[in-house]
């Protein structure tokens, strides 16, 4: 990774450097001239000068100034691949040469038309290029800061630019993730001619005061009242319902072989981002917990700082070394996030303590689902059909894994999450009315 300046442009300095054709023009013209001037011949001196002078002439035509580069980025998607249009502004602009642009490709994804494109200065407006990748699963991941090099037309000479990248990620999730938002977990607003609820809070409209009854906050209790009436007595607020949901995902080592951990991991990342997304577009508050070896959180919110806090978050969601206790999660989550909220917990569910994930965080108050993408998916990918006993062994794997989400139903809804192309298993199972989120019903 380059190093930033307190400007944000990587790397800090450049300089011109011949590249080896140079060099190799430099050695055959130096030969062609000693041979000249050992052989007093006058086309071999004729022949070596240009073969000298071109490498010099186009160190010559570098940028003097430092030359910086800002670089944005738009991704579209195209059918099963992504696009991603870079659009290049110089400072000072250049006249001449072209500029490299090379992009280190991630993990998983493929290239389709290359990872340097090759960009010709001139001409007015921003210069642009367009990467095309294909990736077989769901994806998230920020592209590091591109390098880019600009070469003068004969490409003897280049420099490395200092660059300042801007939106460079690449996303992809399933489609159905955009109708999810539109299944009424909770109404986000009142609307004309519904019912307000009540909620016994210290937010909303104060409505009036009445009888205390055994649960209630002291902070709600009103002491003035409670003095005349001669009994104790708490204030009731009138609020509105807002849609709620808190995305979970786990990010404990599993231990599974093939490097099964990071891809789950990148896969629950990416449906998150566009659940998360598609949620916050429909005005409903979304809170995140990651949950490794403690449970980082972004609470509820609502808007474009809080998709900004929730990218930034799964961003830099890691494998965690240490596997937490499934409990700790169901603890953790109480503190941050008020009883009743629902909770989509985004886990493989591959050891046999988080079956009971669903039944801790019950006993705590959050209705809970679980959406597990599976294992056995990747195990059938890896796997050689061919072979004498794969049918075996596969149905064998897959007889397990139906157990252990049997048991996980004891305690919450499940949905198996086998294609990564598609979710819509968790759509349909959201469907069903009452909502899912409820319990009840088998996916």
């Amino acid at each position: 990774m380059a190093e930033i300046d307190s400007e944000g442009y990587a790397p800090p300095t450049s300089r011109a450097s011949w590249r080896a054709r140079s060099l190799a023009l430099f050695g055959l013209g130096g030969a062609a001239l000693v041979a000249g001037l050992a052989l007093r011949s006058s086309e071999a001196i004729l022949f070596a000068a240009p073969l000298l002078l071109a490498p010099a002439s186009s160190f010559m035509l570098a940028p003097r100034s430092l030359t910086r580069v800002t670089i944005q980025g738009e991704m579209q998607e195209a059918g099963d691949d992504l696009e991603l249009t870079l659009t290049l502004r110089p400072q000072p602009r250049l006249v001449q040469g072209w500029l490299d642009v090379e992009i280190e490709v991630p993990e998983g994804v493929i290239a389709l038309n290359g990872s340097t494109h090759r960009v010709i200065v001139g001409g007015e407006g921003p210069l642009t290029t367009t990467f095309r990748f294909r990736a077989f699963r769901p994806l998230f991941v920020r592209l590091s800061t591109p390098k880019v090099r600009w070469r003068d037309p004969l490409g003897l000479s280049e420099v490395l630019l200092p660059v300042r990248a801007e939106g460079l990620s690449l996303e992809r999730y399933p489609p159905e993730v955009r109708r999810v938002p539109r299944l009424a977990f909770q109404r986000t607003t009142i609307l004309p001619g519904e019912v307000h609820s009540r909620r016994r809070a210290a937010q909303g409209d104060f409505v009036s005061v009445r009888p205390y009854h055994p649960g209630d906050s002291p902070r709600d209790i009103n002491w003035w009242a409670s003095a005349r009436q001669g009994s104790l007595a708490t204030n009731e607020f009138l609020a509105e319902r807002s849609g709620e949901m808190i995305l979970c995902v786990d990010a404990r080592p599993w231990v599974q072989p093939g490097g099964d951990d990071a891809q789950l991991l990148g896969v629950a990342r990416a449906a998150t981002l566009g659940l998360a997304r598609y949620l916050l577009k429909e005005k409903t508050r979304v809170g995140l917990a990651v949950f490794g070896e403690f449970v980082d959180v972004v609470r509820l919110g609502s808007g474009r700082v809080q998709r900004y806090a929730i990218e930034q978050m799964l961003e830099r969601v890691r494998l965690s070394t240490v596997a937490a206790p499934i409990e700790r999660l169901s603890f953790s989550l109480q503190r941050y996030f008020p009883p009743g909220t629902p909770v989509l917990f985004l886990t493989p569910l591959v050891d046999d303590e988080t079956v009971a994930a669903g039944y801790f965080l019950r006993r705590r108050g959050f209705p809970c689902m679980l959406l597990c993408p599976s294992p056995t998916a990747l195990e059938h990918e890896r796997m050689d059909l061919k072979a004498p006993d794969a049918e075996v062994t596969l149905r064998i794997v897959r007889l397990l894994r139906r157990r252990r989400l049997a048991e996980a139903w004891q305690s919450s809804p499940v949905v198996e999450w086998e294609d990564f192309s598609s979710l819509a298993a968790l759509v349909s199972f959201l469907r069903r009315p009452p909502t899912a989120l409820a319990g009840g019903g088998r996916a």
